[in-house]
């Protein structure tokens, strides 16, 4: 069966976050990817081993799973031999991704201009921390920066449902909230631009911005439910120490819920402000009569919101998670085991695919040359100037 983006051919040249992630989720939808890196810095630690990646950081056994369906080659963009090597996939490429500071790929001579004088329908992706323009655009930066400008940050201490806490400090979040968000317009971004192509014949320079990604979700209108005051918007400790989430916003699921609870009067107040914390004191004495498990089986068939917080280890045997095929175990090389992520996109007639593992440290430097003309002759001399490796 053929898969949705089967044919598209992508140069990925981000080492982590939204521009390869982003990257991961086109290529389990089928897309052909070649990653290309830079060559090993010697002065990280280990760098580029089988076991750990260029910045130092283990890699687990089976490789990095935002890496699987690409394949891998290392260039040493720094010189002309190399850039000559980008300049043959990037003519039978559709798309490049960069994750570079404004100007740095134009300085190697592989940035946009350049490269769609040699492929005028390249689509060519950049994602950056703050974008190809503005007075930020060359400050450094990581997930906290960005979700801290972006008024992200400062939601973090606007508690929702937190058992009562109506304000606290900002807390720097536990996911890197901007790698997930900005991963998911990179992926959309570069599928208009391909759609767009299609209709012009020409490609275009496309220009993703983490903290961007982020402001739209924050300049929503305040709504008092969200802040954790509505006891039908709420987290609430059960008896076993566990929590249950309870997200009755709308009149229809709050009285469902009141109902299945013996309190029937509750139903009206949903809007009723100057009753929500004698409602939540109530609430919370009720839910530490059961377990969370209790309550989860009590609640399967009163069509209600309500569900379990699960921690991160029970969501892996959870049955919904198993069901839809979002923890694939797929075989080792050695025999061996790992767990990937599932496809979240779920497409019926043309599904997503996981076709390869992660590649190992430029495992595919030879065949990708070899795949663009290149003799075993030309190859030796490349790789012994530092051109590849």
């Amino acid at each position: 069966m053929a898969l949705p983006l089967q044919g598209v051919k992508i140069i990925e040249m981000g080492n982590t976050g939204p521009s390869t992630y982003g990257v991961f989720m086109l290529g389990d939808l089928g897309a052909d990817i070649i990653r290309v890196k830079p060559p090993p810095h010697p002065s990280r630690p280990k760098a580029g081993s089988a076991e750990y990646d260029e910045d130092g950081t283990a890699i687990p056994p089976g490789g990095v799973i935002w890496h699987r369906n690409k394949q891998e080659i290392s260039l040493n963009l720094r010189m002309p031999e190399a850039q000559e090597v980008f300049y043959e996939l990037a003519r039978e490429a559709d798309v490049v991704v960069e994750a570079n500071r404004p100007g740095v790929l134009d300085r190697l001579g592989v940035g946009y201009e350049r490269v769609s004088q040699i492929n005028p329908r390249i689509i060519y992706c950049s994602v950056t921390g703050y974008g190809q323009e503005g007075p930020y655009k060359m400050n450094p930066g990581h997930d906290a920066c960005w979700t801290g400008v972006a008024g992200a940050l400062y939601l973090t201490g606007i508690s929702l449902g937190n058992l009562g806490n109506r304000r606290q400090k900002p807390e720097v979040a536990q996911r890197l909230v901007t790698h997930h968000a900005a991963s998911h317009y990179t992926a959309m971004a570069i599928l208009a631009a391909l759609l767009a192509r299609e209709r012009t014949g020409r490609g275009q320079h496309v220009d993703v911005s983490n903290c961007d990604s982020l402001v739209g979700v924050v300049y929503e209108p305040e709504d008092i439910f969200l802040t954790g005051h509505s006891p039908g918007w709420n987290i609430y400790e059960a008896k076993d120490g566990k929590y249950i989430a309870v997200g009755a916003r709308d009149e229809r699921t709050w009285t469902d819920l009141c109902q299945a609870l013996g309190k029937g009067y509750w139903a009206s107040q949903l809007q009723d402000q100057s009753e929500w914390e004698d409602i939540r004191a109530e609430l919370r004495a009720i839910f530490l009569t059961r377990t969370r498990q209790e309550w989860w089986r009590f609640f399967q068939d009163k069509g209600t919101a309500v569900a379990p917080v699960l921690t991160l280890d029970e969501v892996s045997h959870d049955p919904q998670v198993r069901q839809r095929q979002m923890l694939l175990e797929l075989e080792l090389p050695n025999g061996g085991k790992t767990v990937h992520y599932g496809i979240a996109m779920k497409l019926q007639g043309t599904p997503g695919k996981v076709r390869s593992l992660p590649p190992g440290e430029s495992q595919h430097t030879t065949a990708v040359l070899k795949r663009l003309g290149y003799d075993d002759a030309r190859i030796q001399e490349l790789r012994a100037s530092g051109a590849v490796h």
